[in-house]
């Protein structure tokens, strides 16, 4: 299998497990070379956010932002999925469900591709047909539906209980918040009100 049908494959099972379905896993490599190459997700998903924010930043008039200030808040993300997946790593250990943990890494990781690949496609669709005016909305309701997501992840890959999946999510959005405000304190804070 070549590494582009790899990724179909996994862009494959995303799919699969929105519908519920309980082969998707089947359709990542869980190999050890598969766990590697899932962090491939990783560039693809800043190159997406590099897109969809320079088209916002231009959208809102702040043609000012740089695109060393684009190109460095959108790596934000990586250091969010990197805090997380420490994060998710120790509470794994802890919560005694590391032994599915490298399962849960390849899926999470093409997941966020898969999901970054949406909303960028989404948004390009309502630029062209909205101007952007319904992007923030439309934003809110991916951000939402994401951790919808990953909550339906964490219970088919590491098979946890609603309880313990939730507050995983929460832990997710909250190094996320976190992240971000820093992100747009380093690189956008000419923007903010003084």
């Amino acid at each position: 299998m070549t590494k582009l049908q790899e990724i179909q494959e996994a862009l494959k099972g995303c799919f699969k497990i929105l519908l519920r379905d309980q082969s998707a896993q089947q359709n990542f490599n869980l190999s050890t070379d598969g766990f590697w190459f899932s962090f491939m997700a990783l560039p693809l998903v800043v190159l997406l956010n590099v897109i969809e924010k320079s088209m916002g930043f231009k959208l809102a008039g702040l043609s000012q932002i740089s695109t060393f200030d684009i190109f460095g808040f959108s790596a934000s993300v990586v250091v969010s999925w990197g805090v997380f997946l420490i994060a998710a790593s120790i509470l794994s250990r802890f919560l005694g469900f590391s032994a599915n943990f490298p399962t849960f890494v390849v899926v999470y990781n093409w997941a966020q591709f898969a999901i970054s690949l949406a909303w960028t496609i989404l948004s390009i669709l309502l630029v062209g047909i909205s101007g952007g005016d319904a992007s923030s909305f439309f934003g809110l309701l991916v951000m939402f539906f994401s951790y919808v997501y990953l909550f339906l992840i964490l219970k088919d890959t590491l098979d946890l209980d609603s309880a313990v999946a939730a507050g995983v999510c929460f832990v997710e959005f909250a190094i996320a918040i976190l992240v971000n405000y820093m992100a747009i304190l380093l690189f956008l804070s000419d923007l903010l009100p003084q």
